[in-house]
Parts: structure tokens; sequence; C-alpha cells
């Protein structure tokens, strides 16, 4: 059974831009997840095919299409629960204090990139990492959803299979508890 950090790791691979080594990283997660029979797995068969299927070139393609230069489909949490205003901010700035607190290095992407979150959310204790995923991922998934017309678009299907494993995985109840989309900030920290 594979560790919260490499489950976590493994969704974000699939959502890595899809150059050689990104492809590489998303053949290893899906061989990581299938093995695990991990919660949402069953999901991808859409993505597996293309995967399978399509090269390296076709793969970027797709990607840059379904997510470069959409507003709607970014892949920036923060972008999807607050826009460009001082909450984003907020959010990126206690992001990027937790990345630190646990030594992860800032790659190219922004803190509330989804994949940085989901790498965030596998590593930090059980209160804070249900609180992150439930009060910000979460909500970014269902709206980054709402950005997609195309059904059959490989990616929707990563999107709703990481929605259902975190649903899984953290819980999906109702209550308002502190979480980092506030622009309070947390007292877990």
């Amino acid at each position: 059974m594979l560790t919260a950090p490499k489950l976590h790791d493994a969704w974000a691979s699939l959502l890595a831009y899809p150059d050689e080594n990104g492809s590489a990283f998303a053949a290893r997660a899906l061989s990581e997840l299938e093995a695990d029979d991990a919660a949402g797995f069953h999901e991808l068969g859409t993505f597996r095919e293309f995967f399978s299927r399509d090269g390296v070139t076709e793969r970027e393609e797709l990607f840059t299409q379904t997510f470069d230069g959409s507003d709607d489909r970014a892949l920036e949490v923060g972008w999807h629960l607050h826009g460009e205003n001082y909450a984003r901010g907020a959010l990126m700035v206690r992001l990027r204090k937790l990345l630190g607190e646990l030594d992860l290095f800032e790659t190219s992407e922004l803190p509330d990139h989804l994949g940085v979150v989901l790498g965030l959310v596998g590593r930090l204790d059980e209160t804070r990492g249900d609180a992150l995923a439930r009060g910000v991922i979460l909500p970014a998934i269902s709206k980054l959803l709402e950005g997609f017309e195309d059904e059959k678009n490989p990616y929707r299907c990563v999107l709703t299979g990481m929605q259902s494993f975190l649903t899984d995985y953290h819980g999906a109840d109702e209550e308002r508890a502190e979480t980092l989309s506030t622009s309070g900030g947390t007292h877990h920290e």
C-alpha cells in the first residue's frame, strides 16, 4: 500500500506537463495507483487509453489546449476559490509557509498549483491535510470541472478520479472547520 505522500504525489503526477519527464512520472503514477487499487483509479479509463495510445507531442498539445490560457480550467486552486484578489495572495503565502515548514522545495509552479497542493496535503498531519483537502482542493476541483465542456477530455477523468480519491481519503463532511482557504488564515500552524 502506498504511503500518503506517494499516493498524493501519484495523483499530482497525472497533472504534470507531459513532456518526456512528465510522461515518465505519469506512467509510473498510473502503475502505482493501479497496484494500490487507489480510490478513483477506475475513473481514469479515458486517460489511460489516451496515455497508452498517444505520444508525447499529442499529450503536450492536449495538456496545453486543456489548461493553458483558460481561466475556467486553470490548475491554480486559489484562482478558482478567490480569483485575483487579496485572499488568493494570502492563501499562497500560507501555502508557501507550509512548504517551507516541511522542507519542500518550490518548483516553477505557483504554490497554489493543484499538483503542489496535493503533494503538500500528503505530507501534512491528518488534521491539516484533511482541512486543506476539504476546504481548498475539493471546492477548487468542483469549480475546475465546471470548465470542462468536453466530457471526453482525458484530463476531465483525472480530475473526477482525483475528486473521488480525495473524498474517500480525506472525507467530505460539510462541517465549516477553519481551512487555509479563509482569508484569516489557520490556527493549525
